[in-house]
Formats: C-alpha cells, sequence, structure tokens
C-alpha cells in the first residue's frame, strides 16, 4: 500500500462509526498500537492486514483503497468520477444499516 494514504481513511472510517481503536483492533486481530502506526502512517499494512481492518470497521476493502487513492492525489482526469465514488462510499459508510443503494 506504499504511497496510498490509507492510515488516515481507516481513522476516518473508525471515527465515524463510533469505534474504538481497541474495537477495531481487536475485530482485526492486531494489537491497538500497531493499528494506530497504521492510522499515522508509520507503517503500512500488509494487504491481509488491510483486509482485516476492513471486516473489523465492516467495509469493502475496496472502499479503503479507493477512499485512500482519492486523498493521495488521484489523477486529474479521474477526478470527478473519485469525487462521485467518494460521496457515495461515505454514504455507504455513513449508514451501513440502510440497504438503499446510494446514486452515483
Amino acid at each position: 500500500m506504499n504511497n496510498m494514504q490509507v492510515g488516515p481513511v481507516i481513522r476516518d472510517i473508525r471515527r465515524e462509526r463510533g469505534l474504538t481503536l481497541v474495537q477495531v483492533a481487536r475485530g482485526a486481530s492486531m494489537s491497538p498500537s500497531h493499528l494506530s502506526l497504521i492510522e499515522r502512517q508509520a507503517r503500512d499494512p500488509s494487504l491481509t492486514v488491510l483486509g482485516n481492518i476492513a471486516t473489523s470497521l465492516g467495509v469493502p476493502v475496496t472502499v479503503l483503497v479507493l477512499l485512500a487513492a482519492r486523498q493521495s492525489g488521484a489523477p486529474e482526469v479521474r477526478g470527478e468520477l473519485y469525487v462521485r465514488i467518494e460521496a457515495a462510499l461515505k454514504a455507504l459508510i455513513a449508514s451501513p444499516t440502510k440497504r438503499e443503494r446510494p446514486r452515483v
């Protein structure tokens, strides 16, 4: 996940969902200190660890990757698409119990 700023995305989703570092770390089978290092960009997670974190957060790993790509400065040609996808993904994150599909 080099050059992708996935840590802040993980932190933002965790906070949006009202989860503590300990809760997410426990659900991802890792220590809270390791998760904290990832959130602060001090460590890059492996794909396996990223998948475990996504599962603990209750979101697909692709959500983390897409949002991280947006924060990392996706190419301008795809900028508008990322903005639209980001809005739909954030709506999905904000209301995990609703089964409505966000409009893109």
